[in-house]
């Protein structure tokens, strides 16, 4: 599957569709490896695009844990996701 003729929100929500679950810097790295966004910056956006797609529903959190600082920060709290039902539904309405 191509993601990069997709605005960069609508692949992280069919990347997810597509994996089922996944961790947040996970997805977060994958994204920025098929855009071609290494920095800080783009982690960061991507990061607040999960926060902002679970708050509203379209992600679930399945898991939490602390970050050991591999990720994003030494004590920051990442979640494991998947899409929920209202998430499935959006994508699969889009059929991509």
């Amino acid at each position: 599957m191509t993601y990069d003729n997709m605005t960069m929100k609508t692949a992280l929500v069919k990347l997810l569709y597509d994996k089922g679950e996944a961790w947040d810097y996970e997805l977060v790295a994958e994204i920025q490896k098929i855009y071609g966004k290494s920095s800080d910056y783009w982690k960061w956006v991507i990061r607040f695009w999960t926060i902002e797609l679970t708050s509203s529903n379209i992600f679930k959190a399945i898991d939490s844990a602390e970050d050991d600082g591999r990720h994003f920060a030494k004590e920051k709290v990442i979640y494991k996701l998947t899409t929920s039902n209202l998430g499935k539904e959006r994508i699969e309405s889009l059929k991509i």
